[in-house]
């Protein structure tokens, strides 16, 4: 099974993202991005992780996601970076932000620490445009 190589550039200087899928080739993307760099622009390149989120959103590296506690409750959310982990050469979920553990009123049982599954999280944003 071969891997959808797909990326996208964010251009610092102009607050906005470029895709892959959006050209030719990925040779193509990578010359137009080499000549915003050649311009003076700083630009992350960013990779899909081959995994969609729960409403089948890729998710690339650099998205914010949340992940709901409970159905009863959905403004228990947990927010979730994806990075890349050099030790493990893979993606995973950072924690980034987390809601008073004290104001849990009922868990669903699905949902627990060690089960940070990417379909389990709804992408809201980037690390670029929702620093917040």
């Amino acid at each position: 099974m071969s891997r959808e190589m797909l990326f996208r550039a964010y251009d610092h200087f102009n607050a906005c993202y470029y895709y892959s899928e959006n050209y030719k080739s990925l040779s193509e993307f990578f010359h137009f991005c080499e000549h915003c760099i050649e311009g003076e622009n700083k630009i992350t390149y960013e990779q899909y992780i081959s995994k969609d989120d729960k409403n089948g959103t890729k998710i690339f590296e650099g998205d914010i996601g949340i992940r709901h506690f409970s159905k009863k409750h959905p403004e228990f959310v947990d927010y979730w970076q994806v990075v890349f982990d050099e030790k493990s050469s893979g993606f995973i979920t950072v924690l980034i932000r987390e809601f008073n553990i004290d104001k849990i009123i009922d868990v669903d049982p699905e949902f627990n620490s060690f089960s940070k599954r990417f379909d389990e999280i709804e992408i809201v944003g980037n690390i670029h445009e929702n620093q917040e």
